[in-house]
């Protein structure tokens, strides 16, 4: 399913990002091997162009936004990107993996009605697959990964350095989203917070197939396969309804699956003390 176009608003030529650039929280960063021949962006210090020896996090090596693009302009860097702390109002929303790249078009439905309701600055990360919406809002969780209903997202106020593109997806002032930031924020879960294993369950050989072919496409489609795992937590997924373009053509073998393990006697008393009933 196809959430949007290419983009969501014609360019209004406005500088939505004016405010940041005055800031001097700007760095560059390039795309350095890592393990296994893959590229990750590194940020470089502006003078060297080298990572040996550079802190990101130290506000002594921040430049400043024209400083930065001068830089980029040169060729030597991939990219600019800008360093959120305490003592400004930003907060940065990040999506991977949600533009299709051959049509430009906006695949997960529940990012476009995020960033929809939030109204806020969006622009193309650097491999134009992602998504990244820059808010007015501070943490009250810890930042990185959180998971809502099986959707991944992150979020950063501090403490992490984004990259910069101006490639605009929405044509917006950066808006405030706290309320709506804490509301996200209170129904998600981090993603690196440990779950209680629910036991697995015996299922016939037609339906484990289907369950380990719904496992493979959520994988697949960077969604959490916790609660293919975790047979007590099946119908918060279904319930949700926000994959129901990702598990067809699963989705009744899926439901047939959720009620065969839903009999089963030994998951009767954890579901209680999870409160799944």
């Amino acid at each position: 399913m196809k959430a949007s176009g290419k983009s969501t608003s014609i360019h209004s030529g406005v500088d939505h990002l004016r405010d940041l650039k005055y800031c001097r929280q700007w760095l560059v960063w390039m795309y350095l091997s890592v393990k296994n021949g893959e590229s990750k962006k590194r940020a470089v210090s502006p003078t060297t162009l080298r990572v040996k020896g550079f802190s990101w996090n130290d506000p002594d090596n921040w430049i400043s936004y024209d400083e930065a693009i001068q830089i980029k302009k040169r060729g030597i860097v991939a990219g600019i990107g800008f360093v959120p702390t305490e003592d400004d109002p930003y907060a940065f929303l990040d999506f991977d993996h949600v533009i299709d790249l051959d049509t430009g078009e906006l695949l997960k439905p529940w990012v476009f009605d995020l960033i929809q309701e939030l109204g806020s600055y969006t622009e193309k990360s650097p491999s134009d697959a992602g998504i990244r919406t820059i808010i007015k809002a501070k943490m009250k969780t810890p930042k990185g990964n959180h998971s809502l209903d099986g959707n991944v997202f992150e979020v950063y106020d501090k403490n992490q350095w984004l990259s910069i593109t101006e490639k605009v997806y929405l044509d917006a002032p950066v808006q405030d989203g706290q309320d709506l930031i804490d509301c996200l924020i209170s129904h998600s879960t981090s993603r690196s917070k440990k779950t209680t294993h629910l036991p697995e369950v015996d299922l016939s050989g037609d339906l484990e197939d289907t369950r380990k072919k719904v496992k493979r496409l959520l994988t697949k489609n960077d969604i959490s396969p916790l609660p293919i795992q975790e047979p007590g937590r099946k119908i918060t997924l279904l319930e949700a309804r926000l994959h129901d373009e990702i598990l067809h053509p699963w989705h009744a073998a899926y439901e047939e699956w959720v009620k065969e393990a839903r009999a089963h006697p030994e998951l009767q008393e954890q579901r209680e003390l999870e409160g799944l009933q």
